[in-house]
Parts: structure tokens; C-alpha cells; sequence
């Protein structure tokens, strides 16, 4: 699922760098440390992060940077999150 990713607002080149300016969330799985995870809410992330690992595998697209700091809560009231910082992913052939 395509939500389950951030979205790419805008792409241009700055100094012959490419620049992509995704989608900006406020905390991400790091920087939480969550301490009273209960069950669901870890598997509410799990399932997230297996759903997006799966759409990135049908877009043969490799992420090449996935850390908890690269996994983002969609919002500050649920446990969903999306996968972020594609700076170093690659397309598969």
C-alpha cells in the first residue's frame, strides 16, 4: 500500500544535486522510545512496516537505509507508521 510510504512532494536539482522534499512527521521509532508498548500497538507497527516493505518489493524498489530512525508515526494518536529517507534506496531491474 502506497500510504504505508512517504509521498514525494517535489524534486529538483540544487548545484547538480538531486533533491527530493518528502512528507515531514514529528517523531519517528528512535527518538520515542516507547516503554509501555502494549501487544496490538506493536503489532499495529509491525504489520505497517511489513505491508510497506512488501509495496516497496512490488515497486522493485530497495530501501538500503532501514532503521528505526527511518520509520515515522503517521500522528501522535495512533501506532501507525510509515518508511522514510529514501536517500540511498535503489530500483531493482
Amino acid at each position: 500500500n502506497s500510504l504505508l510510504v512517504t509521498r514525494i512532494l517535489k524534486q529538483f536539482n540544487w548545484r547538480t544535486h538531486p533533491i527530493i522534499v518528502m512528507e515531514m512527521y514529528s517523531k519517528n521509532l528512535y527518538t520515542s522510545k516507547l516503554k509501555d508498548l502494549t501487544y496490538n500497538d506493536g503489532k499495529v507497527i509491525l504489520i505497517d512496516i511489513l505491508e510497506a516493505l512488501n509495496y516497496l518489493k512490488s515497486q522493485n524498489i530497495v530501501h538500503c537505509d532501514l532503521k528505526p530512525e527511518n520509520i515515522f508515526f503517521i500522528n501522535n494518536t495512533s501506532y501507525n507508521v510509515v518508511i522514510g529517507d529514501y536517500g540511498m534506496a535503489q530500483v531493482e531491474n
